[in-house]
C-alpha cells in the first residue's frame, strides 16, 4: 500500500498544477505573475491620449488589464480588471467583456499586432483544450489510484490514464512556449518601442513541471504495481 502512495501523490500534484495553468488570472491578482505574456501600451500615451489600459496580461482563460498609479512605470497597477473566464483568452482591445467603456473606443494600437493575435488566440484555445483533457485523464488516474491503494495490481493499468495526460500536457506546454516566445519577439520588433511585451516565465515553469512530474509518474506507477504483486 505504501508504495502506491508516492505515485498517487505525484498524480494528484500534476492535477493541481495543470488546474492552476488554466485558472491563473481568472480573478484580479490571482496568480498574476503566471500570464502567457504581458503587453505594455503605456508608450502610446506619450504623444496623445489613448483609451487603452497601460498593461494587458494574457492568461490561458482570461485577459486582465490595469493602469499604472500616477502613470509611473515603476508604480503598482490600479483599476485592474479581468474578462470572464472562457475556453480561451481572446485578446481584443474592443472586447466588450472587459467592463470598461473606453476599451470599446477606437485606439492607435497597431493593427498588425491585433491581427497577429487572431492566430495566437486560436493556438491558446487548442492548448486550453489539451489542458482540460489532461485534467480529465489525471483526475481519472487519481480516482483509480485510490482503488490501487487497496488492490495494488490495478497500478499496472494506471498508465492508461497517466500516459494520455502526459501527452496532452506536452502538447499544451509546447504551444504555450511557442506562443510566448513568438509573441514577445513579434511585438517588441513590430511596435517601434511604443508597445513592449514581456513574460515572467511563471506559466512555463508551471506547465513544464506538471508535464515532467506526469511523465515520471508513469514508470513509478509500474514499479509500484510490480512491488505490490510480490506482497
Amino acid at each position: 500500500m505504501w508504495s502506491t502512495i508516492i505515485p498517487e501523490l505525484m498524480t494528484s500534484t500534476v492535477w493541481v498544477l495543470t488546474f492552476l495553468c488554466i485558472r491563473a488570472g481568472t480573478e484580479p491578482g490571482y496568480f498574476q505573475g503566471y500570464a502567457v505574456m504581458s503587453i505594455n501600451t503605456a508608450g502610446l500615451k506619450q504623444y496623445k491620449p489613448s483609451p487603452l489600459y497601460d498593461v494587458y496580461n494574457i492568461y490561458m482563460s482570461t485577459v486582465c488589464a490595469g493602469d499604472y498609479v500616477n502613470a509611473s512605470l515603476n508604480s503598482p497597477l490600479t483599476n485592474f480588471t479581468c474578462t470572464a473566464p472562457s475556453s480561451y483568452s481572446k485578446f481584443n482591445l474592443r472586447n466588450k467583456s472587459i467592463p470598461n467603456p473606453p476599451l470599446n473606443e477606437p485606439s492607435n494600437f497597431p493593427v498588425v499586432i491585433q491581427d497577429k493575435f487572431l492566430d495566437y488566440n486560436l493556438r491558446l484555445h487548442v492548448a486550453w483544450i489539451f489542458y482540460v483533457l489532461s485534467i480529465v485523464w489525471t483526475g481519472l488516474a487519481v480516482l483509480f489510484g485510490i482503488t490501487a491503494l487497496f488492490k495494488g495490481a490495478i497500478g499496472a493499468f494506471m498508465i492508461l490514464f497517466t500516459f494520455p495526460a502526459s501527452f496532452c500536457l506536452f502538447i499544451s506546454s509546447v504551444i504555450v512556449s511557442v506562443v510566448q516566445q513568438d509573441g514577445v519577439g513579434f511585438i517588441n520588433d513590430a511596435a517601434n518601442g511604443e508597445i513592449s511585451a514581456s513574460s515572467t516565465g511563471g506559466l512555463l515553469a508551471l506547465t513544464w513541471s506538471a508535464f515532467a512530474l506526469s511523465l515520471v509518474s508513469n514508470p513509478v506507477w509500474l514499479a509500484s504495481a510490480a512491488s505490490r504483486s510480490t506482497e
